[in-house]
């Protein structure tokens, strides 16, 4: 039985459409909805995706800087949480 597990290059890839989609969805949402009511509030949620891209280019996507980014990530969404309510 041979394995049919996609190449690294194309795993990389993979994740890189699923995490643009969630920002574009992310900016979607915003524009049309809103997350947190009324107000400009909403456009701080837009930072995790900054601090994560500006981390992931500090480390050069290496792997470890990766798990890096996207712990600072999930930290800036929940104080732009806690900063917006």
């Amino acid at each position: 039985m041979t394995s049919t597990l996609p190449s690294p290059t194309t795993r990389y890839a993979l994740a890189l459409a699923v995490a643009v989609g969630t920002v574009l969805f992310l900016l979607l949402g915003i524009g049309a909805l809103g997350i947190v009511g009324d107000g400009d509030r909403d456009w701080l949620y837009l930072a995790a995706p900054a601090v994560l891209l500006v981390v992931a280019v500090a480390t050069r996507f290496r792997p470890d800087g990766m798990v890096m980014a996207l712990g600072a990530a999930a930290a800036t969404t929940v104080v732009a949480g806690v900063v917006a309510v």
